[in-house]
């Protein structure tokens, strides 16, 4: 005993919101294995770039929140039940422990802690001619 390299504890014997995380079909890797994206300062030129990262280091939290994130671009997101919420609100507490200034103001001004809505407002300020060419093209 004690030669071979210590085993992983049985998923049984992880408190359950462990074993939920590793049995989601959403979850790709514990998202603590890769750094979470830096707080971003609100430079406009650094937008794309920490988007980006953003975006994959959700993925590995969720699989879903990249679609959601585009849709909810889209249209507002009402408060949602159940999972979707915890996602909601999820997203709302990453946002303002990752945005600082007048991003950081948009996510305390979203109400609900719907994080979903406040990911639109972030997007609508840093994308302003993008979101107003999306809507043009809605209503066409």
């Amino acid at each position: 005993p004690g030669d071979g390299p210590p085993s992983s504890p049985p998923l049984a014997a992880m408190p359950s919101g462990v074993r939920r995380q590793m049995n989601s079909p959403y979850t790709m890797l514990d998202p603590k294995l890769v750094e979470r994206p830096a707080c971003f300062d609100c430079i406009e030129s650094g937008w794309p770039e920490w988007r980006f990262k953003l975006m994959s280091w959700l993925s590995l939290v969720d699989l879903r929140y990249p679609d959601m994130l585009a849709a909810c671009e889209q249209v507002d997101v009402a408060v949602l039940q159940g999972e979707n919420r915890r996602l909601q609100v999820l997203l709302y507490v990453l946002l303002a422990s990752l945005t600082t200034g007048r991003l950081n103001n948009l996510v305390r001004n979203t109400e609900n802690e719907n994080g979903f809505l406040a990911w639109r407002a972030i997007v609508r300020e840093m994308e302003p001619h993008t979101a107003q060419r999306r809507i043009a093209m809605l209503s066409t």
